[in-house]
């Protein structure tokens, strides 16, 4: 793992595809970790064995949410190291690739003069057959105060247990949450948005994504499984943008 310059103190994980971690803004903390955080090994296969948490957790990019077809919870992506890694001053990038030949070049700009990260994907499937790309962009924010400009907004299941729960809101374009003294905005190219709340981990989940949360077998049940054909590649992109709140809370 390393840190990134810029104006937002994060770090990148090379060896977990250059997802991010630990993230903070004029020495605050906004970003959820579990108990593993930085020092999360890699269980491939095993989700809670394996997750550090931090500020994007990369699911996909062969099944999103609940197992499916002998795949994992939330897919393989997050268990590939990242190639071909090149820092310069606030950019890292690098290469992903799984056994099918889906292959996700990543770029993450951290902006020294304002807090405002950006990253791209540009995924392409290098193979000769088509192949199921769902992906979903796992931020792990601190819990705070939620705007979410959707106009719907649909409960995906009820909790088997305690007060856990995920909602996804449809149309959405845009999220802020208020954290302290911090507001966190989170924008991606993605069409649709899931909202994870778990009070009883102390984690708000913002997730981007273009796909369900029930895995891939349900998503192809109902016509919605995203799939790259041989030779297609895709551009995806998400910003957060942290700053100070205007009126501070007590």
């Amino acid at each position: 793992m390393m840190k990134l310059a810029g104006a937002i103190d994060v770090v990148v994980r090379p060896h977990r595809g250059l997802d991010l971690g630990a993230a903070s803004f004029e020495g605050r903390p906004f970003a959820w970790l579990t108990p593993l955080g930085e020092h999360a090994p890699t269980v491939p296969g095993d989700w809670w064995a394996s997750w550090g948490g931090g500020l994007m957790t990369t699911c996909g990019l062969d099944n999103v949410g609940e197992p499916a077809d002998g795949l994992p919870l939330h897919g393989t992506y997050n268990y590939l190291p990242a190639r071909s890694v090149e820092t310069d001053g606030n950019r890292i990038s690098g290469t992903v690739a799984d056994a099918r030949g889906v292959v996700v070049h990543r770029a993450i700009v951290n902006d020294p003069s304002r807090g405002h990260l950006r990253l791209a994907d540009m995924t392409s499937n290098t193979g000769r057959e088509p192949q199921p790309a769902p992906l979903l962009y796992h931020c792990n924010l601190l819990p705070g105060e939620v705007e979410i400009d959707s106009e719907a907004v649909e409960r995906w299941r009820l909790p088997e247990a305690g007060a856990e729960r995920v909602y996804e809101h449809i149309g959405a374009q845009r999220s802020r949450v208020r954290i302290g003294e911090l507001t966190v905005e989170i924008r991606s190219s993605l069409p649709r948005l899931w909202q994870w709340v778990a009070p009883e981990r102390g984690v708000l989940g913002i997730e981007p994504a273009n796909c369900s949360i029930g895995g891939r077998t349900f998503d192809a049940s109902v016509g919605r499984l995203p799939v790259l054909q041989p030779g297609e590649t895709r551009e995806t992109w998400l910003e957060i943008t942290v700053a100070l709140a205007r009126d501070p809370q007590s």
